[in-house]
Parts: C-alpha cells; structure tokens; sequence
C-alpha cells in the first residue's frame, strides 16, 4: 500500500472527516473531552498510515495498526457522550470502526483460543 492509499483508506476518510466536523462545530463533550476526540481522530489515520509505512517482510506493521482502532474505537465512544441529537455522528464513528475490524485479524480471540486461562482467587 502507498502513501497515498493510506490516506484514501475509507475509515482514514471518515476519521478526517469526522474531525474536520468537531473543529468547525460548537460541540459541548465538557472537560478536555472534545480535545480528546480530536487527537483520537488525528491516531486514527496517523496510526494507520504510520502502519503501512512500516513494512516487515512486506507485510505492514501490526502495532501502529492496531493502535489505529483502538483510537477509532475511543472516538466513537467519545461520540456516543454527545446522545441520540448526533446519532449521525456516531453512525459515521461506528462505520469508520466496523472498517478497521475488517482488516485487521482478532488477536485476542486467536489467543485465547489456542490457550486455557485459569485464575485463581486468594482468600
């Protein structure tokens, strides 16, 4: 993948878009919230072409990609503190989400599945 594919990634896409949408608007997430939201849009597409950008063996770097949706997955939980008046918002952020699921493989489930987990309790 180039640059510039990187770039045009569809959830990359919706993260920009998304982003440019919170710097124009007046949108009120109280605290630092709404900052917050604009540097996990920002991770999303600077994570996710950091990824591809970093080649091992040809394939892209998995960290950095990884990192790309969880920051995906924060904006939209961020999103989801503005309530039903933005629902289009949050569709937007769930989409941009539900792409990056796509492309890359569950980790965790791959984990656990090959492997039994005991927890023990102290009393």
């Amino acid at each position: 993948m180039t640059s510039q594919e990187a770039r045009r990634h569809p959830a990359v896409k919706i993260a920009a878009e998304l982003h440019r949408y919170v710097l124009a608007s007046m949108l009120d997430l109280g605290g630092n919230w709404r900052d917050q939201l604009l540097r996990s849009l920002v991770s999303v597409g600077a994570n996710w072409c950091e990824g591809h950008g970093k080649r091992d063996g040809g394939s892209p770097a998995m960290y950095p990609l990884r990192i790309s949706r969880g920051e995906a997955y924060e904006s939209a939980f961020l999103i989801s503190l503005l309530g039903d008046a933005n629902r289009d918002l949050l569709d937007l952020a769930d989409r941009m989400c539900d792409l990056l699921d796509t492309e890359l493989p569950d980790e965790f489930e791959t984990k656990t599945s090959s492997s039994t987990l005991t927890i023990t309790a102290e009393r």
